[in-house]
């Protein structure tokens, strides 16, 4: 319930109060969704929901808003945070959290995705390093059936494995 509310429900209702602000001036909403709602793998198969949630509130609300309005969907592949390690083993305290963290892009970078989505004249859907635009496949019959085939059977797996690297994670703080 608490990853659905801030994940998503949050996320609707700012943009349901923001919205009725813009009046005739216009002006953009960015969310942040996942490459996860294109891709949902283990063990972040709810995370992947909310996100896709996301995603397709972005896409839907450009064809409602009124001209001038732009919505935006930023969706970040790994970004080197102490997320995954906080997600997998708890809470580590502040400290040894900001030692901890995963491999994959800077904040910085999907920092300035933003600035370009706020720059841009028509509302986007963009991936965050670009080259993760190819998770978009995932969404397609013939490659999500791909994907069933291969992910679903490895799926244990992949849980220890993430495990195993939270914990590498941790041990290196």
């Amino acid at each position: 319930e608490s990853l659905v509310a801030v994940n998503f429900t949050a996320v609707a209702e700012l943009t349901r109060l923001v919205l009725p602000q813009f009046g005739v001036r216009g002006g953009h909403v960015v969310m942040m969704s996942s490459i996860g709602a294109w891709v949902p793998v283990p063990p972040l198969s709810l995370y992947s929901a909310t996100k896709a949630g996301v995603l397709n509130l972005a896409v839907g609300l450009r064809r409602e808003v009124p001209r001038g309005v732009r919505v935006h969907a930023v969706c970040p592949g790994p970004i080197r945070t102490e997320w995954l390690t906080r997600d997998l083993d708890g809470r580590p305290s502040e400290r040894a959290a900001r030692h901890r963290l995963s491999a994959g892009a800077s904040p910085e970078r999907v920092a300035r995705a933003v600035e370009r989505c706020l720059t841009a004249r028509t509302s986007r859907t963009v991936a965050v390093p670009r080259w993760w635009e190819i998770a978009r496949l995932g969404a397609f019959a013939p490659v999500s059936r791909v994907l069933d085939v291969v992910v679903a059977p490895a799926s244990t797996g992949i849980v220890r494995l993430a495990r195993r690297y939270g914990e590498r994670l941790g041990s290196s703080s």
